[in-house]
Order: C-alpha cells, then sequence, then structure tokens
C-alpha cells in the first residue's frame, strides 16, 4: 500500500521526495496512535479512559485486554488514506505558491495560511464523527475510534501544523526534484491584508462615483 500511494504521489507531483517525505509523515501518525492504543489498552488507562473504574479493579489489579487483529487491519487502510488525502491538500497549494514566483519558505507560509484552516475543520470534523463510537459496548469498535480519533488529532495539529512545513524547509527547493522550480521573483509581505480583509469605502458602498472636472476650455 505504501508503496502504490508512494508511486502515485510521484507520479502526481512530479518529484521523489514529495511521496518519501509523505510515507515519512504518515509511518509517524501511525506509530504514533498505534503505540498509545497499546499502552493505553495494557493497565491503568484502559480502564480509565473507557470508564470502567471501581473498586474491585483495584483490588484485583487492572485488566489488560489487548489490541483485536481487526483494529490494525482496518484503521491502516483508513488512516494511509486520510493522511494522504491530507498531504496532497497541503501540498498542492504550497507548490502552486512556488511555481508563481515565491520562495520555499514563503510557499510553506502562504500554502499554510491559506489551507490550514480547512484541514484542521476537516481533521477536527473526522474525530467528531468518530468519537461518538468510543461509548460502543464492542471492545474493537472502541478501539477503532480511538485509533482514527487520535490519529487525526495527532496528523492535523502536530504532523501537518509542525512536522510536515519543517521537514519540507529543511529541504527548500530539493523537495519538488527533479522538477524544476522558477527562480524566486515574488515576495512575501508580511502583515499585507488580503483582499478579503480591504474594507470598501463609504462612496464604493453607495454606489457614489466622482466625475472628473472638464478644463474650460473643452466645455
Amino acid at each position: 500500500t505504501s508503496l502504490l500511494v508512494a508511486a502515485l504521489l510521484g507520479f502526481a507531483f512530479g518529484s521523489v521526495l514529495v511521496p518519501l517525505r509523505s510515507v515519512l509523515t504518515t509511518a509517524s501518525t501511525l506509530g504514533f496512535v498505534f503505540g498509545v492504543v497499546q499502552i493505553v489498552q495494557g493497565g491503568m488507562l484502559y480502564a480509565f479512559f473507557f470508564l470502567e473504574f471501581d473498586m474491585s479493579s483495584i483490588l484485583s489489579g487492572w485488566s489488560a485486554p489487548g489490541v483485536s487483529t481487526f483494529v490494525p487491519i482496518l484503521t491502516f487502510t483508513v488512516l494511509v488514506g486520510l493522511n494522504t488525502d491530507y498531504d496532497v491538500f497541503l501540498v498542492s497549494g504550497i507548490r502552486k505558491v512556488r511555481a508563481q514566483g515565491y520562495s520555499n519558505e514563503d510557499a510553506i507560509i502562504m500554502g499554510l495560511r491559506k489551507n490550514g484552516g480547512v484541514i484542521t475543520t476537516a481533521g477536527l470534523i473526522m474525530a467528531l464523527a468518530f468519537s461518538g463510537l468510543l461509548f460502543s459496548s464492542t471492545l474493537a469498535i472502541q478501539q477503532v475510534a480511538m485509533v482514527v480519533v487520535l490519529a487525526v488529532l495527532f496528523d492535523t495539529f502536530v504532523v501537518r501544523t509542525i512536522l510536515m512545513p519543517a521537514i519540507m524547509a529543511i529541504l527548500g527547493d530539493w523537495n519538488w526534484w527533479p522538477m524544476l522550480m522558477p527562480p524566486v521573483t515574488e515576495e512575501r509581505v508580511v502583515n499585507s491584508p488580503s483582499p478579503d480583509d480591504v474594507q470598501p469605502t463609504k462612496a464604493s458602498q453607495e454606489g457614489r462615483f466622482t466625475r472628473a472636472k472638464l478644463p474650460a476650455s473643452c466645455v
């Protein structure tokens, strides 16, 4: 699956390092969430997270139900597709800005500014949608929901916000190798208002326009 995803990303972006970086960031998300689930299912955190705290568990010790074999098989495919989708959406915006002549650092900042809010909103919606399954009576469904919720939140607020921009900033124009980007001809203006932030003047709101006066010789 990872090789197929990497091949498709390489074909789409014409780059070698974009798919490699995407596989690396996706693997970091999967490693984090599967590690957390294994820890949670192994002791006290399991009893606390699933609201099974009682005196009998204190006296007899915390139960360790383990992770169902169904959970990683199902969630792996879902998370790879979801993380790759977020990655393609963000990298496409960054490459578009870089192709307009901005530097790699400016392209990353402007791409995050434009698409970061959409990705964050989508991640929160996905996490809220799956969080209801945490209250299921079936252990496997609880674990699936936990994996998806943690993975989406980690990928949204850590990987796409910190890890991915940092790696792309370090690589610079090597991100797009072997494709060549145009030379830097534009410069990002710091704290400049976007077109949506510009407030219309009173005259434009009322539809009034000032007509230029003609010289006396033309009248």
